[in-house]
Parts: C-alpha cells; sequence; structure tokens
C-alpha cells in the first residue's frame, strides 16, 4: 500500500512533504537550542571580603528545575590595593552550560547573550556574585603562566615604608600558588629637582625622603604582545603598579623594566 500510495504523489507532493519535514527540523531546534558545556572566567572588582571569601571550588548553580548549569573550577581572590577598606577583587573559573542561538549560533546563559565583556549574574548555593565575562573558551584551552621580573621605582617615600618592605615578602592565591615576591630592594635619599630665582635647575636630595628601588618577581599571562596581572592589570614600562604582600601595600610603583 505504501508503494501504492508513493506512486500516486506528484512532484508537487514530494515538494510539500519536503517542506513540512524542515519545518519541523528548524522548529525543533528552534525550540530546543543545542547546550553544551563551556570553559569561562568571571572577575568582580571591590567586593566586601565576607562576600569574596563565600565561594569555593565545586560551588553550583541550579535552573529553577534543579539542572545544574555551571561550576566554579577554581577561585582567586585578591586584595584590592587602592582601597582603604578590606576589599577584594575575585576571579572564578568554571564550566557553564550554555545554549547556542540557532539563528545567531551565539552563546546563551540564562537566555541572554554571553561574550567577554558582558555582564553575568551567578547564584551559587553559597553566595552570588554580578561581575563580568573575562573569558570564555569553548575549547578548554589551560591558562598559561609566565614569570616575569620587574624593576620598580617608588619616588620621595617616607623611610618607614622603606623600612616595612621586605625581599623574599610577597602574595599568594587561593591555591597558595606564589603570584608576586619582593627578591631585592635598594633604599637612597631622593634626589629633587630645585629651580633656583635666577631660574637654574639643580638635582639635590632631600634628606627626609628616600627612593625605593625594587627587584620583583611576578606572575602574569600573556595575550599577544601584552601582560597582564590579577586577570585585568596592564603590565608595560612606564605603567604603576600597586599590590599587597603579606606585611605591607605598595602604591603606584613606576615599572622602570621588564625582564
Amino acid at each position: 500500500m505504501l508503494l501504492r500510495f508513493l506512486r500516486r504523489l506528484r512532484f508537487l507532493d514530494y515538494l510539500i512533504i519536503i517542506i513540512v519535514i524542515l519545518a519541523g527540523v528548524i522548529l525543533y531546534k528552534f525550540f530546543n537550542p543545542e547546550e553544551k558545556w563551556v570553559n569561562a572566567a568571571v572577575a568582580a572588582n571591590e567586593m566586601p571580603f565576607f562576600h569574596a571569601q563565600s565561594f569555593a571550588v565545586s560551588n553550583i548553580e541550579r535552573d529553577p528545575n534543579g539542572k545544574r548549569i555551571a561550576e566554579i573550577t577554581d577561585v582567586q581572590v585578591f586584595d584590592t590595593p587602592k582601597t582603604v577598606v578590606a576589599n577584594k577583587d575575585v576571579f572564578l573559573r568554571l564550566k557553564l552550560l550554555v545554549r547556542v542561538n540557532p539563528r545567531s549560533g551565539e552563546l546563551e546563559y540564562k537566555n541572554k547573550i554571553i561574550k567577554v565583556g558582558s555582564p553575568i549574574q551567578l547564584r551559587f548555593n553559597t553566595g552570588q556574585i554580578n561581575g563580568k565575562v573575562a573569558e570564555l573558551n569553548e575549547k578548554g584551552q589551560e591558562e598559561k603562566l609566565e614569570t616575569k621580573i620587574l624593576i620598580l621605582v617608588l619616588y620621595e617615600q617616607w623611610p618607614w615604608l622603606a623600612d616595612s618592605i621586605k625581599v623574599s615578602d610577597g602574595k599568594k592565591d587561593e591555591s597558595r600558588k606564589k603570584i608576586i615576591e619582593i627578591v631585592a630592594k635598594e633604599v637612597k635619599p631622593a634626589e629633587v629637582t630645585v629651580r633656583t630665582d635666577s631660574g637654574q635647575t639643580f638635582i639635590r636630595t632631600d634628606p627626609r625622603k628616600v627612593d625605593i628601588t625594587l627587584k620583583v618577581k611576578i606572575q602574569v599571562q600573556k595575550f599577544g604582545d601584552e601582560l597582564i596581572f590579577r586577570q585585568d592589570e596592564r603590565i608595560a614600562i612606564g605603567e604603576l603598579i600597586s599590590f599587597n604582600t603579606d606585611k605591607t601595600i605598595v602604591k603606584d610603583a613606576l615599572i622602570e623594566s621588564i625582564e
């Protein structure tokens, strides 16, 4: 019977059947978009200390139906050195269950398009974070770190600051990896420019202040020709860098050289 039925169909009938099948496939894909797990990173700045400490590896976010849609794979918490309060910068690496938009091919998380720079809200079983997507990697490539040696200069500082900076002092991340370490220090009287009434300029030393030169070993990420410290701070000659160690705070040190 099937063969008889097919023999009676005309070309137009076959065309209609094909169109109906294709329409069904398209509608199915539209209402049931492809889902896949991707690796991502989310950054949030200046979070209160107690809030930053609420995140841990294996924390999970679930949708209203209880389905797992996000899981933290790594947590990095950094001091926010330019604030007077104990704020923290938080950087999470995680797996996200995303949907592929059937029309644009873009990735969606909780019905919103996500890409690097997009805002994102995550609700884990231990706390909520409102941050920005810092990385979005569908291939699961691992982060590559490089060690660099920086020569930093702090001009016209009080001697007590120089005394508080100790060689071998540094800072570790949440996984106990040292991300910065002071390997050498030189302190000398601060040199200042003095202008006379006649318009002449001279270099003089200021007996009250000192210039501090630090040799610092630092862990950075490399993106093309750019070096990035703490996930979002550009490292380049002539730029300023601020960081905390276990014993002191270094603010606005001039990067004189990079090795």
